[in-house]
């Protein structure tokens, strides 16, 4: 099943729920393809932290083990967390769609995503 470029804006807890059940999963078969646990998916789901009762907000690691099992892109997954905004950047690359394969754009997007995190994270921003 291809893909989905993108993802409908919604609290990401639901919207990995819907996600989730649009697949057929039940959290412990995501967390098991994802390499988490059962509960780490359904806090996920639910949106706070238990603990502190904060927003929970996953790793970027941990959207791009999400992101195959739900058929949605990391960036997708990256972007309904609040890590990446809708880029006009990325944005300006889609007249250049044609040359490129779309395992291509996702690889390239991945990347700047993954080293826009990086630097955030060594600058003390996130």
């Amino acid at each position: 099943m291809p893909k989905e470029r993108s993802v409908p804006q919604r609290p990401l807890g639901k919207l990995l729920r819907e996600l989730r059940r649009s697949r057929r999963l039940t959290m412990r078969e995501l967390a098991d393809v994802a390499g988490i646990s059962a509960g780490y998916v359904q806090q996920l789901e639910v949106g706070l932290d238990p603990r502190s009762g904060r927003p929970i907000r996953p790793s970027p690691d941990v959207l791009r083990r999400l992101a195959d099992p739900l058929g949605v892109t990391y960036e997708a997954l990256m972007t309904a967390a609040g890590y990446l905004e809708e880029s006009g950047a990325l944005a300006r690359a889609d007249g250049h769609r044609r040359t490129l394969s779309t395992e291509a754009i996702d690889e390239i997007r991945a990347i700047v995503a993954e080293t826009t995190f990086e630097v955030l994270r060594k600058r003390g921003l996130i």
